[in-house]
């Protein structure tokens, strides 16, 4: 079994000294005096097993004797049986306890506990917890640590933890993860409070006139006018649909001339050969007269609307590798 001296072995029968006394004499009459003899006996046996290094169980026993009399005195207790467990973050709280609480304690504890707190702060981190709202609930590693205030800090042990911040309500709690150096600080902002959305301003009248001016659009163009171009639009899908014509009427006249070209009689007839000759030049007829109304069909259906405007740009085309472009100067 593993003995542990506790820092100031000699202190620990003072605190206990001072613990009995204060059983013996801060008790009110109507204190049931068998509940005093139980704390007592329950001080005793944590002082002893403190000694032994049971840190675990002398925690136990300090526990049942403050809940028997809860004597502020007993925290040094505590802290004693914390730094021994190696939870030196919950060991400096029970310290800070002792010195706000007991302030009837001896000089010499109180001093004693001053130089261990003092030690345990470069043993531990700390983590600052500044939220947007008060009375929210922080827990650390599922542990209730308090309510949020505009900053608040917490003693945490070197290591990673959890935290999550929970305002109530229906709403998401905050949650994240982080990592606590010892001697270090760490920072969290915790946002709570869902962003409001600007409200657009109600409109009080009419706009001025430079903003009708501004947002209207011009008189004679194509956004002011919805159908305009429709005519020229109509007259490019007809030249269009003309010039597929045209494209399969040559198909046609190919087809025709190539059967003629291919005919054995050919040689014998002067006839057919002058009509495969005359479907061969129909057939590049049909096929340049096709493009050039699909061409003009697609620039009419394109550009109608400017050509039937009042106020209709100049265009100006030109070819780039792979397509056609068109420019509009106003």
């Amino acid at each position: 079994m593993r003995r542990w001296a506790p820092p100031g072995a000699a202190l620990i029968a003072v605190t206990l000294l001072a613990a009995t006394t204060a059983l013996a004499q801060g008790a009110a009459p109507a204190v049931d005096l068998e509940r005093k003899a139980q704390a007592r006996v329950k001080l005793v046996e944590g002082d002893r097993l403190l000694k032994l290094g049971e840190f675990q169980q002398a925690l136990a026993a300090f526990k049942d004797a403050y809940d028997l009399f809860p004597s502020p005195k007993i925290r040094y207790n505590f802290g004693l049986a914390y730094e021994g467990m190696g939870r030196n973050a919950d060991a400096l709280e029970a310290f800070d306890a002792f010195l706000i609480e007991a302030t009837d304690a001896s000089p010499e504890t109180r001093d004693r506990a001053v130089a261990t707190r003092t030690r345990l702060l470069g043993r531990v981190g700390t983590l600052r917890v500044v939220a947007d709202v008060d009375g929210a609930t922080i827990v650390v590693d599922g542990r209730d640590m308090g309510k949020t205030a505009p900053a608040r800090e917490i003693r945490l042990d070197p290591g990673p933890h959890l935290l999550l911040v929970d305002r109530g309500g229906g709403t998401a709690p905050f949650t994240q993860r982080l990592d606590v150096a010892a001697g270090a600080a760490v920072t969290v902002v915790v946002r709570l409070t869902p962003p409001v959305a600007d409200a657009a301003p109600a409109s009080t009248g009419p706009p001025p006139a430079e903003t009708a001016r501004a947002t209207a659009p011009p008189v004679g163009s194509a956004d002011s006018h919805p159908d305009l171009g429709q005519p020229w639009r109509m007259a490019g899908i007809a030249a269009a649909a003309a010039g597929a014509g045209f494209l399969g009427g040559g198909l046609l006249f190919g087809l025709a001339a190539r059967s003629a070209s291919t005919d054995v009689s050919r040689q014998y007839d002067a006839s057919q050969d002058s009509a495969g000759r005359r479907d061969e030049t129909l057939q590049w007829i049909g096929y340049g007269v096709g493009a050039a109304a699909i061409a003009t069909g697609a620039w009419l259906y394109l550009h109608g609307r400017a050509l039937d405007s009042s106020e209709a740009p100049a265009f100006h085309a030109g070819v780039l590798p792979g397509r056609l472009f068109v420019e509009g100067r106003f």
